[in-house]
This record gives C-alpha cells, sequence and structure tokens, in this order.
C-alpha cells in the first residue's frame, strides 16, 4: 500500500482539501530533518522515528 493511500484512509474527508499543507507544515517546523521535535508532535502515536527526540533540558 502506498504512503497516499495510507494517509487518506486516516485523514477524515472534510480535511483533505488542506491536509497536504498541513503535513508540510508539520515536516517544516515540528519533523524537521536534524533534531525531529518529537515532544511537541501531534502525531506522535503513528511515527515509527526511533529513538524518539527528548524536550531540550531547561
Amino acid at each position: 500500500m502506498e504512503v497516499e493511500e495510507r494517509l487518506m484512509e486516516r485523514v477524515p474527508k472534510e480535511y483533505r482539501i488542506d491536509a497536504h499543507h498541513w503535513l508540510i507544515l508539520h515536516g517544516r517546523y515540528v519533523c524537521v530533518a536534524r533534531t525531529p521535535k518529537c515532544w511537541q508532535c501531534a502525531v506522535i502515536r503513528y511515527c515509527d522515528y526511533q529513538p524518539k527526540t527528548p524536550p531540550p533540558k531547561s
């Protein structure tokens, strides 16, 4: 099954028009390449990335 098909199963029809924008923004600001901000992620339960990045120490 392709990624697109798997996403379409999860995204409700009323959100599909904007879902691609949200995914782009998620990748730009939360799931960034070098240091993902896992502690801010709204979809962490679906993520296979390991190890999860811990929040920065204050």
